[in-house]
């Protein structure tokens, strides 16, 4: 934080967090945040400091980041409450789309289980493994496992649209092969029109 407000003009070296931490005011509230019961000092300290290392640096938990944004001057202050509120939003939105592709896997399975049921066939955790990996070769290339905890807001839209989609057609009996096929054609579909949507869009200066 100190040199991205340097960066931008907002602190000097005047204002590095070993400065900010002299203060009796701000030792004062960190002394309050660790003794609050909602601290995070179960967790962690409020402050503390690594040295050595890549990670060497001092660190701090955000209620503590953002009295030193404050600390450093008001613009400061404002552009660093409006990256935690962005990050924030992300956060959201990742989850609500983690969520997505829970409920698209249950709802995938459940068709599978359902029409091989309807033919009188037992369905077994390959039957779920192989179109799983289907799915995920569709999405990223690749015939194995995935861990969703890890993947970009986009990666979990797209698996979510694969996974109903082929949910759809595995119930209408579409052979294996084909929604292979189908899906990988769906796939580059919808990452066009991502990708047009996200591109800047021309004015009229004329």
């Amino acid at each position: 934080m100190h040199k991205a407000a340097i960066a931008n003009g907002c602190a000097t070296d005047n204002h590095a967090p070993s400065q900010f931490l002299r203060n009796d005011g701000v030792q004062a509230f960190i002394a309050e945040l660790d003794a609050s019961p909602e601290s995070d000092v179960q967790i962690c300290t409020s402050v503390h400091s690594s040295k050595g290392g890549k990670n060497q640096g001092t660190y701090a938990v955000e209620l503590v980041a953002l009295r030193y944004a404050a600390w450093i001057n008001p613009k400061f202050e404002v552009q660093v409450y409006r990256t935690f509120q962005a990050a924030v939003k992300q956060q959201k939105e990742w989850g609500t789309l983690r969520n997505d592709t829970r409920q698209s896997n249950i709802v995938e399975n459940a068709i599978i289980q359902a029409t091989r049921a309807d033919l009188g066939k037992e369905t077994t955790a390959v039957h779920y493994m192989s179109e799983a990996k289907m799915v995920n070769f569709v999405v990223f290339g690749a015939f194995e496992g995935c861990d969703r905890d890890t993947l970009t807001a986009q990666q979990l839209a797209l698996l979510s649209y694969i996974e109903m989609q082929n949910g759809v057609m595995y119930a209408r009996g579409v052979a294996y092969v084909d929604r292979k096929a189908r899906l990988l054609e769906m796939a580059e579909a919808w990452k066009a029109r991502k990708a047009l949507k996200a591109a800047p869009k021309q004015v009229l200066i004329n």
